[in-house]
């Protein structure tokens, strides 16, 4: 049967393509950090209704070990309709030492790409470092980011993120499937073939916002700032000014997705930005991974018919599960979540159903964010 084929020759493309990823990422150094002049940051924020991270973050940003005098802080309040602007003034008034701006967008703005564009312009600083208002930020963030912009061949760098979670199956499934995400980006940026990055934690060099007039966030889609912020500058420098920092003090924390629902809500909104790629190294990536996670999913309804298809979906999705598995044990044991490997096997059996979903849905169904709804 063709299909049979079909599915063997992607599934082994695809093992291929993971072990391909795995060496990458074992190859990823971890930078010690050096004794260094410290180099000027701002750092941009947007926040939406964030009333209940931002104490978090803002305390986050006072706990950092970096010299004040080197970084800002540019909070730009995307129309919040919570007590969120009222807790970033209060942020600015309790530390006078610590140089914070508060924007706010006009009524023709709205949107995150809005708010980073507005404040990208009111930067003082070559260096930008951005994260979002539900995160978390390490001791010695900055550090890091300065360090990793001491080669000035550096243009942007991407780091990780880390899901708070409860003691939920949901959530820890949730956490394996981000890391999953970020190692994944992790691991293309060190084969020099960068394909995503995320604007949790993300920082580049001012200049590259300059490089021509064209919109380079792709402002007509909700979603894919940092995505193609990462496609621009691959673009115009190269793949080598593109760093990932594997080291646990610059990954970020955020929480995760309360409940399914809105866990699937954001995906929806991630493969949104899907048709602004032009990248051919993440339009084959993404395809592939969608295109293996799918056969399973046909095989495994076709066994229901077809009682020759069921060996086949076996072997396959045990051979995809060892190469995947081989591939987030060593990312979960770098990034300090061990842990969350013993959910690998429900994660194997539920993500080509979700990732299928997901992936189609997305070409036609809107989303929710941040109390906006978004139509295809």
């Amino acid at each position: 049967m063709i299909i049979i084929f079909i599915s063997w020759f992607l599934v082994l493309l695809y093992v291929l393509f993971i072990l391909r990823f795995y060496w990458s990422w074992t190859q990823l150094k971890v930078i010690e950090l050096t004794t260094t002049q410290a180099q000027k940051i701002s750092m941009v924020i947007a926040i939406r209704n964030e009333e209940e991270q931002l104490t978090d973050l803002f305390k986050s940003i006072q706990d950092l070990d970096y010299p004040k005098s080197h970084y800002e802080v540019i909070l730009v309040n995307d129309h919040s309709d919570d007590s969120s602007l009222l807790l970033m003034e209060q942020f600015k008034s309790s530390d006078p030492e610590l140089n914070i701006s508060i924007i706010t967008l006009s009524e023709k703005e709205i949107g995150k790409k809005a708010a980073l564009k507005n404040a990208f312009t009111k930067t003082k600083y070559d260096i930008i470092q951005c994260t979002d208002g539900d995160c978390i930020l390490p001791q010695y963030w900055l550090q890091h980011c300065a360090q990793a912009f001491k080669n000035p061949k550096t243009k942007l760098i991407s780091g990780g993120i880390k899901l708070i979670h409860d003691l939920s199956f949901f959530q820890r499934i949730q956490s394996l499937e981000l890391l999953s995400l970020i190692a994944s980006g992790g691991a293309a940026i060190g084969m020099q073939k960068p394909i995503m990055s995320n604007g949790a934690n993300m920082a580049f060099r001012k200049e590259i916002l300059e490089i021509n007039n064209e919109d380079v966030l792709q402002s007509h889609l909700a979603s894919g700032d940092d995505v193609f912020l990462l496609q621009e500058v691959k673009k115009v420098y190269g793949a080598e000014a593109i760093s990932f920092i594997k080291d646990q003090n610059y990954w970020v924390q955020t929480k995760a997705e309360p409940k399914v629902s809105e866990w699937i809500n954001q995906r929806l909104r991630w493969v949104s930005k899907s048709a602004g790629y032009k990248d051919q190294f993440l339009v084959f990536t993404s395809l592939l991974v969608f295109l293996v996670n799918l056969v399973l999913v046909i095989l495994f309804i076709g066994s229901f018919f077809y009682f020759q298809l069921v060996n086949t979906l076996l072997y396959l999705f045990i051979l995809k599960g060892i190469t995947d598995y081989i591939f987030l044990k060593q990312s979960a044991s770098d990034s300090s979540q061990k842990h969350l490997v013993k959910w690998f096997i429900p994660l194997n059996f539920i993500y080509p159903f979700f990732i299928s979903y997901t992936a189609i849905a997305g070409q036609f169904k809107g989303f929710t964010w941040k109390n906006r709804v978004y139509k295809k």
